[in-house]
């Protein structure tokens, strides 16, 4: 095979190569939650975790106190033997620290100390941690007691949320009725209508936002919010017991309007549709208001 095949194929390759797409990293997350008290718990525990993070011994039995050189008879460290599936990191959360002497945590591997922090107040604190197995240390040189919240180790590439669903477009207006065709001055006037698209959350006003144009007498005209309603049934329990909506009733779904005239005399209504998508505006349909007793 000549050189110039050779470098050919080794240009191939190495295009191949950079254009593969790359798997992303193994993501994981490891939260240690400690569940015992002040002098309780295993002293200067060691914990095994599985490949899934789970620990053994249970958490349980180590304390959440990781006490200083002040009350060096208690915990003073806690070891964790893992193996990270990615480079991350490996840290803690203090919920409350002593208000006396210093907290200094150090974390260490074998003779290696990988970094340490002085905690003067609750918060967090991490370091880098390569793949691979580790057995490491978390170890309070300072006088006084940091209470932890949790330890953990994460790394690689979280999981993305899924995106949104896109945005429907504008439904035009169906089957628009009035409850009444007349109502009295302060009663009130409902309509149901239908849109011609459905929504993936009619209640959100952000994917779909419909509003109603008021046009009254004397030149009246506001603007207020249509509502999606659905019927629910209420569980049936003996008296005394607390009973719950069931779920909505499957079909009955429908857009509503409701106001109040305040004078007698012709109103119309035009229903307005708002999506990502653009917007419609339907033809205006009318009730009468009349006088009330």
């Amino acid at each position: 095979m000549s050189s110039l095949h050779h470098r050919g194929l080794a240009l191939f390759v190495g295009a191949f190569l950079l254009l593969a797409p790359r798997a992303l990293a193994q993501y994981f997350d490891y939260s240690l939650v400690p569940g015992a008290n002040w002098g309780a718990g295993s002293p200067n525990p060691v914990i095994t975790l599985n490949g899934q993070g789970q620990p053994t011994p249970a958490m349980s039995t180590v304390s959440s106190y990781l006490q200083g050189s002040w009350n060096a008879k208690s915990d003073q460290q806690v070891t964790f033997v893992l193996t990270m599936p990615e480079a991350g990191m490996a840290g803690l959360i203090a919920s409350s620290v002593s208000g006396y002497g210093t907290k200094t945590v150090v974390l260490t591997e074998g003779a290696a100390e990988l970094g340490r922090h002085t905690f003067t107040t609750a918060g967090s604190w991490q370091v880098p941690l390569s793949a691979g197995a580790h057995t490491i240390t978390f170890t309070n040189i300072g006088e006084d007691w940091v209470n932890v919240a949790s330890y953990y180790f994460n790394g690689g590439t979280p999981p993305q949320p899924p995106p949104p669903p896109p945005p429907a477009p504008a439904g035009n207006v169906t089957s628009f009725s009035w409850q009444q065709a007349t109502v009295p001055v302060f009663a009130k006037a409902e309509a149901t209508f239908q849109l011609s698209q459905t929504y993936t959350n009619p209640y959100d006003p952000v994917l779909v936002a419909v509003d109603a144009l008021v046009t009254g007498p004397g030149n009246i005209q506001y603007v207020m919010p249509a509502f999606w309603a659905e019927e629910v049934t209420w569980e049936t329990k003996p008296l005394g017991q607390w009973s719950n909506f069931n779920a909505p009733v499957a079909g009955s779904g429908r857009w509503k309007i409701r106001l109040a005239p305040e004078v007698a005399g012709t109103w119309s209504v035009a229903v307005r549709v708002t999506t990502g998508l653009g917007q419609t505006t339907s033809p205006a349909s009318t009730f009468t208001a009349v006088a009330s007793p």
